[in-house]
């Protein structure tokens, strides 16, 4: 069964809307989990519209619908077979955060970059 699901109010049992509210602010505004290698490719995504490798580790990606404003929050996790702790960060010296796009860098301990099989990363924000 297909249909279209028109709403002019969404109301929770107590019969406001703070809520529902909460819900669509604390949702995830995007995600992407790709593969990290020399040639990136999206495994799954949502409001990802691409990724661009611009170095070692470093990935610039694009929404497909920007986002209202810059104060938004980016997780990103990579994950890789190597021992090297890592961790990754959102790089402001080479990109800055826009609403139309953000870079990460994947780090290991102490500082270099370094490449993942595999980078998940999760936006938020209102």
């Amino acid at each position: 069964m297909a249909g279209t699901l028109v709403l002019d109010t969404i109301r929770d049992g107590t019969g406001t809307t703070a809520s529902i509210t909460n819900l669509l602010n604390g949702g995830a505004k995007a995600w992407i989990n790709i593969y990290a290698g020399s040639t990136p490719s999206i495994r799954a995504s949502y409001n990802v519209s691409s990724i661009t490798r611009t170095g070692t580790g470093q990935f610039s990606f694009s929404f497909t619908t920007a986002m209202p404003n810059v104060n938004y929050v980016v997780v990103a996790m990579p994950a890789s077979d190597l021992t090297n702790a890592r961790f990754s960060y959102i790089d402001g010296t080479n990109s800055a955060m826009t609403t139309t796009s953000f870079v990460v860098q994947i780090v290991a301990a102490p500082s270099s970059a370094q490449d993942a099989t595999y980078l998940g990363v999760v936006v938020f924000g209102s």
